[in-house]
């Protein structure tokens, strides 16, 4: 902490971009320092390997930063963590090779082995690209490895409660910061370049917008409450569905937004005091163990899942084990989905979200739902949100289609 604060926001903002780089790209840095080691990486030491990797890293993808300076502050780097001569005369040798042979950027030969090629080019372990290789054609695997690996814009909602959409464009265009508007939803607003950060904004700190990827607030859209309603969000930490559900029912009706510690909740809390949120109480409590004497007329239900849809926010999501955490991470969002039914009025709606795109977190759990639940019935999506959004009758984002993070959102009616 102490180190972090002597640094300037810029440099805070230099060492992120390297740090998420470093993640993003991996496989790939990795791919080429293996082909320059004489020993390999297997044999190299580790912290020795991540210096390298940031200079390898800065070399091929700021191109801000002169050669000269990469190469000095990377060498100077492995001085200063204590590392002997052999290592500081290593670490300027392999960079040196690399600026002089750009060949070694290369991925394996695409028409010999696919998967190797897809894996290195765009640094997704192989398991996950044979894996959307199933699911997917290959030229929309490839288009959503190569769009997961694109820095995220940042994205804010308008808090309406606070807020119009004009005063919102007033002041951005006052200010002369680069916006665009979501071509769907006009309360949704993408900053495509600021040198400031959206938390230190006045407009952020004043409650008027919040960040929010379109992914959320479309599947907030979906429930569609009335005004006076009461819903449930059971799994609502960090509260930016909680607070456009209050948003919508413009701060009347009630909202139960749990979750699991205080440490979530309070992001909560924290969330709904700056958006001036009203109708909102929090519960902290495991969401299988809300009590069942509580009956709403809409249960939000944005389940824990595997985030493969936010790789491009968070990378370091897709080297999870997927095979070791999907089943597990399913029977969760089963035992939730039937939590949900005992929590529910007659004639009310669960809405189940992910922010996955696995089949089996998604649609395979709305079957079994259904199946197993026979007195609901899958409402239609695009009679809530706009049909580009939708597939199956179900809210179905990616990443490679739509620009923002992938998710999945279905609206589950009871029938008396």
């Amino acid at each position: 902490m102490t180190a972090k604060k002597k640094l300037s926001k810029l440099d805070q903002a230099l060492v992120n971009e390297i740090v998420t780089g470093v993640i993003r790209w991996q496989l790939k840095l990795d791919f080429i320092l293996d082909k320059i080691l004489s020993r390999g990486l297997k044999h190299t030491d580790p912290q020795l390997v991540n210096i390298l990797r940031i200079g390898t890293y800065q070399i091929l993808f700021m191109n801000k930063i002169p050669d000269y300076a990469i190469l000095n502050e990377t060498v100077n780097l492995t001085k200063y963590l204590a590392y002997k001569k052999y290592a500081t005369s290593l670490v300027n040798s392999v960079l040196r090779e690399l600026l002089r042979n750009p060949e070694l950027n290369k991925a394996p030969d695409r028409e010999k082995n696919l998967l190797d090629y897809l894996s290195i080019q765009y640094s997704h372990p192989k398991s996950l690209v044979k894996h959307w290789l199933r699911i997917f054609s290959e030229e929309e695997t490839e288009k959503l490895l190569e769009k997961n690996n694109e820095r995220a814009k940042i994205t804010f909602r308008i808090n309406n409660l606070l807020a119009s959409n004009e005063e919102i464009k007033q002041y951005l265009d006052e200010n002369k910061i680069d916006y665009s508007l979501n071509k769907y939803y006009e309360n949704i607003f993408v900053i495509n370049k600021s040198s400031v950060s959206l938390e230190e904004n006045p407009l952020f700190k004043e409650g008027k917008i919040t960040v929010q990827d379109a992914s959320a607030v479309i599947a907030t859209k979906l429930i569609a409450p009335n005004e006076n309603s009461f819903v449930i969000d059971m799994c609502a930490s960090p509260g930016g569905k909680t607070c456009h559900l209050a948003d919508m029912m413009q701060n009347k009706g009630k909202i139960l937004a749990n979750d699991i510690s205080k440490q979530r909740t309070d992001l909560i809390v924290e969330n709904i005091n700056r958006l001036k949120v009203k109708n909102t109480e929090i519960s902290i409590s495991n969401a299988l163990n809300i009590n069942e004497d509580i009956k709403a007329d809409y249960i939000l239900l944005d389940a824990p899942c595997t985030g493969s849809g936010i790789i491009r926010k968070l990378p370091e999501i897709k080297y999870l084990n997927r095979e070791k955490t999907l089943k597990k991470t399913v029977e969760i969002q089963r035992k939730l989905l039937e939590k949900a039914t005992k929590l529910l009025k007659e004639n009310g709606v669960i809405i189940y979200s992910t922010c996955s795109i696995e089949p089996a977190e998604n649609m395979e759990n709305v079957m079994w739902f259904l199946k197993n639940f026979p007195q609901f019935s899958l409402e239609k999506a695009d009679n809530y949100v706009n049909s580009f959004f939708c597939k199956n009758d179900c809210v179905q984002i990616f990443t490679h289609i739509h620009d923002c993070n992938g998710a999945f959102a279905a609206r589950l009616k009871h029938n008396t």
